[in-house]
């Protein structure tokens, strides 16, 4: 590669050509280097509460088919799809499909103290039955299961594990015929509505599963139809959705949430170009293995992630305490600070966005938690960890990175300009933290623009007329305040580095 300074400081500025079509934050706002995942629910579905989340620093909005059905989502998709448009700003989607999960229904809307030894009498309605079937959770000592097969399946003496394994209840009887299964709490906690709830050691029949990725078929089908650009995919679905959209150019999230998709994603070795990361979901996770693994998990996963050039967001539980409160706890900011600060490309904020009281002020909170590891991390020293844990024999793509986030640290760039890059090249650079990294495309790339916010550190800009001259995007880039007259700007284009003083 090349590297090459060139002095534009006092040369006139040449009449611009292009124009930024849309971006990806505000001019005004100070974005982190963290990817702010935000779920869509009841709270957040207006077209002035998805403004208010794309100020406050979402750069992916995630529909969670667990939650509601396709004729609920699609309005709220089709919104936000409109307020990208009259904002001028870029913004991914993430389809969350089903993969066969078990909710409570959307009753009570107020959760209901459980003590031990209380009894609850569950009714399994399916998956598809109208809010009406969830009445019967309004009255005391009752709830309902999204789930007919559910009282198929379970026997006297088996556990439901209620808000992932937070509240246990063993079954004292389960009758399939009526669909009711009586249960009895053996600890404190709340049963509300959306929990997701697991069967133990129960198994269901392989029918419930054949239809449960068919489903996830139809869903992952349906996502792409209305402009999805990324859908999370659990292990028991993801192959058979591939299949099915082998045509499109839609990407996917590996969804790890047991020990046997902890397992494949560890073993991955990178080169699925149609993976474009790994989302830990640490709720369910914990549900399923020793919850003092957990922080080990997840420190692996992460780690792995960041060695194959995959990003890794972190799912749930990041800000659970602002779903009520205006501020969060002392112990969540640590975890988001932790979760950053070990590797994460970007954190998945659920409940907090979806049905909190306020989630523009959620997404407030982690990106200036956010914004705060971007300040304390020692980039020099996390540079040289990762060129140690490189193999010989680094593919090109790699060792431009490599010597790209380098040769920005020596000359104190905060931004580095990335034009027409290799996937190789764009998934490398978001290994090293420490600047901006800023990509443009064309007007008609938006959903591959969508794509790469899933990356670390990324700015994305979309312009009417792209072109080969560095210096008039270097111009551009001026105009809209991305960059500071004076500062240095490394740019990489054409397999070649250049270092500018603008």
């Amino acid at each position: 590669s090349q590297r090459r300074v060139r002095d534009t400081h006092h040369k006139q500025q040449r009449t611009q050509r292009m124009k930024i079509v849309a971006r990806s934050s505000p001019t005004e706002s100070v974005r982190p280097r963290t990817t702010i995942v935000a779920t869509i629910g009841p709270a957040s579905s207006s077209e002035e509460e998805l403004v208010a989340l794309l100020g406050a620093g979402m750069t992916v909005a995630r529909f969670n088919l667990t939650h509601g059905s396709r004729a609920e989502h699609e309005p709220v998709m089709k919104r936000l799809q409109a307020a990208l448009v009259s904002q001028s700003r870029v913004c991914a989607t993430l389809v969350s499909l089903r993969g066969g999960a078990v909710r409570t229904g959307c009753e009570p809307a107020t959760p209901r103290r459980v003590a031990p030894g209380d009894v609850q009498v569950w009714h399994c309605v399916p998956v598809d039955a109208p809010a009406e079937a969830d009445a019967v959770a309004r009255q005391p000592g009752h709830g309902v299961l999204r789930c007919r097969e559910m009282a198929a399946v379970l026997c006297e003496g088996d556990t439901l594990l209620v808000e992932d394994g937070q509240l246990a209840f063993s079954v004292l009887h389960a009758d399939a015929a009526t669909g009711r299964i009586i249960s009895i709490a053996k600890g404190s906690g709340r049963v509300g509505a959306f929990q997701r709830v697991e069967c133990g050691t129960a198994r269901f029949e392989d029918d419930y599963w054949k239809q449960a990725i068919q489903t996830d078929v139809e869903d992952a089908k349906w996502a792409v139809s209305l402009g999805a650009e990324l859908i999370d995919a659990p292990m028991l679905s993801l192959d058979a959705v591939r299949a099915a959209l082998a045509d499109s150019p839609v990407q996917f999230i590996e969804r790890v949430d047991d020990r046997e998709s902890l397992d494949r994603a560890l073993a991955s070795d990178g080169s699925d170009e149609r993976i474009a990361g790994v989302m830990t979901m640490r709720a369910q996770i914990g549900a399923r293995i020793n919850v003092a693994d957990l922080p080990v998990a997840q420190r692996a996963l992460t780690q792995h992630a960041r060695d194959i050039c995959r990003p890794v967001l972190i799912c749930a539980h990041m800000l659970a305490s602002m779903v009520s409160n205006p501020r969060p706890s002392r112990s969540e900011v640590n975890d988001v600070f932790n979760a950053v600060i070990e590797g994460a490309y970007g954190l998945v904020l659920t409940g907090e966005t979806a049905v909190g009281r306020a989630p523009a002020n959620a997404v407030r909170h982690c990106a200036r938690i956010c914004l705060q590891v971007d300040e304390t991390i020692d980039y020099r020293a996390e540079y040289l960890s990762v060129r140690r844990s490189a193999q010989p024999g680094t593919r090109s793509g790699a060792s431009l990175a490599s010597s790209a986030a380098l040769v920005a640290r020596d000359a104190l760039c905060t931004n580095l300009l990335l034009v027409d890059p290799s996937r190789e090249l764009s998934n490398s650079i978001s290994q090293f933290r420490g600047f901006t990294i800023v990509q443009l495309f064309s007007s008609a790339d938006r959903f591959a623009a969508s794509q790469a916010l899933l990356l670390r550190g990324r700015a994305v800009y979309l312009v009417d007329e792209p072109t080969s001259n560095n210096q008039e995007y270097i111009d551009l880039l001026l105009a809209s305040q991305q960059l500071e007259a004076g500062s240095n700007l490394l740019v990489c284009a054409n397999n070649s580095i250049e270092l500018y003083n603008v």
